[in-house]
C-alpha cells in the first residue's frame, strides 16, 4: 500500500483535505494556483455563485490543458519530421 501525502487547502475560502502520490509542496502549489484563479475570476464576477467560478475555472484549466496538449503533438510531429529528414541524408 502507497502512502499518500496530504494536505489541508483553503481554495475560494473553503477548506479541502488533499491527497496524492505528489510531494506536498506539489500539491500546495497546485492548490494555490487553483485558489488564484478562482478568485481572479471572483474578482472579474463579484456576484458569481462559487460553483459557477468552479465551472469557469474548470473550463479555463481545460484549456490550458489542451493548448499544452496541442504544443506537445505539434513538437511530436516537428520530431518526428526531423527525424525523417536526419534518416533521407546521405553521407
Amino acid at each position: 500500500m502507497e502512502n499518500k501525502n496530504i494536505l489541508n487547502a483553503v481554495i475560494l475560502d473553503e477548506e479541502y483535505t488533499l491527497s496524492g502520490d505528489q510531494p506536498v509542496e506539489k500539491l500546495s502549489e497546485i492548490a494555490e494556483y487553483v485558489d488564484n484563479l478562482m478568485r481572479e475570476i471572483r474578482k472579474n464576477l463579484p456576484n458569481t455563485h462559487p460553483r459557477k467560478i468552479a465551472v469557469l475555472a474548470a473550463l479555463n484549466l481545460a484549456e490550458e490543458f489542451f493548448k499544452l496538449k496541442e504544443k506537445l503533438n505539434d513538437q511530436k510531429t516537428l520530431e518526428q519530421k526531423i527525424d525523417e529528414i536526419i534518416s533521407n541524408l546521405t553521407f
